[in-house]
């Protein structure tokens, strides 16, 4: 009678004593320790490129583009190739030409190795030497870079010269004003012109 009760006794307290062992390896072996920082999370090898993403953007061979203020053709550009970006909003054209209309009937017609659009500030910059003709008159300008801005809607021309009638205009700047057919030298300018001697 004493064995049997024995054995009662042992199979009672045996489960619990198993459930005991179990929740002591759990509590102080297996479980995470308060306050402690959760294992470093491995990642792959970075190749070292930049995250941002590539941009999208335009290129073109030999367009022609037209850019219009109030209905009306301001510009007339051209390029043996152009590129744009969204990010800086500019367009590049390289070994670029154009027109830049005055007025009807009064215009500069141009070539640049570099001329950039800028379409957040609306402005042009034809850059890297500029050679051009003012027409109607056929006068033959040249200048180190132009700007023309939508806000003032007037051309300026850096260390231009203006050839008329044998002799030549330069000036620090020059400008195709917004009012009448005017250009206007300003700045350090100096006039060239050939005299004729000839006795009458």
């Amino acid at each position: 009678m004493r064995e049997l009760l024995t054995k009662i006794i042992y199979a009672a307290a045996l489960p619990v004593l198993l459930a005991a062992m179990a929740f002591a390896v759990y509590r102080f072996v297996i479980a995470p320790k308060p306050g402690a920082e959760p294992p470093p999370i491995e990642r792959a090898e970075e190749s070292g490129e930049p995250e941002n993403p590539v941009l999208p953007g335009i290129e073109a061979e030999n367009p022609k583009i037209k850019h219009f203020v109030d209905g009306k053709v301001k510009w007339t550009m051209g390029a043996e190739s152009i590129s744009s970006e969204d990010l800086s909003g500019q367009t590049v054209f390289s070994k670029s030409s154009g027109v830049f209309v005055r007025e009807e009937g009064f215009e500069l017609e141009f070539a640049a190795p570099l001329m950039i659009y800028d379409r957040a500030e609306k402005t042009v910059r034809v850059e890297g030497g500029v050679s051009g003709t003012l027409k109607p008159e056929g006068h033959e300008m040249s200048a180190r870079q132009m700007e023309w801005k939508e806000s003032s809607d007037e051309l300026s021309a850096a260390d231009a010269v203006v050839k008329v009638d044998g002799g030549s205009i330069r000036g620090d700047e020059m400008r195709l004003k917004r009012e009448g057919r005017r250009v206007a030298m300003e700045g350090n300018v100096v006039i060239e012109l050939e005299l004729n001697r000839e006795k009458r």
